[in-house]
């Protein structure tokens, strides 16, 4: 069921993003028509463009832009995104993802969610070594949580090289993140 969901998270924000480009489609012609002079070579031929070396870049259709993207996104290799869960009874320390051994891992995305009416302090630990991320919920009317995500490449905080990810709480809570390894 996760993993059904990340996949139409996934779809979504691609999706959003050539819906986003493709309405940018004028702003993308200037910046590969070669108006701000460049570099010969590179993906696209311009008249001394961005990375261009002659002509001008049109899109007439979303699959030409897609190949323009496609082009652009040569030798990207986007990571195997990894979902983990833990809930906790009682206050306590428990390890959330495994280390890997000469490997950072990299959080992008995590939901705190507590039953809990009185606050409640949660930390991610690399390891039992290095506190990366500490917060404090403080309940409204009854249970509480934060969520918090970026878009990859970018991370809400990493492990140090080799240690796994742990986290401390207060209280009974349920906490999941999503994270890959570097």
């Amino acid at each position: 069921m996760r993993r059904e969901i990340i996949a139409g998270i996934f779809v979504s924000i691609v999706t959003a993003i050539f819906v986003y480009l493709f309405t940018r489609k004028s702003e993308m012609e200037a910046a590969f028509s070669g108006a701000s002079g460049g570099s010969s070579g590179g993906a696209f031929a311009g008249s001394g463009g961005a990375g261009g070396a002659g002509g001008s870049a049109s899109f007439t259709s979303l699959s030409e832009l897609a190949a323009a993207v496609d082009r652009l996104a040569a030798g990207v290799q986007v990571p195997v995104f990894r979902t983990e869960s833990v809930f906790l009874a009682t206050a306590g320390r428990v390890a959330i993802a495994p280390a890997e051994s000469g490997k950072q891992l990299k959080v992008f995305a995590y939901c705190v969610t507590t039953p809990s009416d009185s606050s409640d302090d949660v930390q991610f630990w690399s390891g039992a070594s290095k506190l990366l991320w500490p917060m404090k919920l403080t309940p409204v009317a009854g249970s509480m949580g934060a969520n918090l995500a970026t878009s990859w490449p970018s991370y809400l905080f990493a492990s140090s090289l080799s240690e796994g990810l742990e986290v401390v709480v207060e209280a009974q809570c349920s906490i999941v993140i999503v994270y890959w390894s570097e």
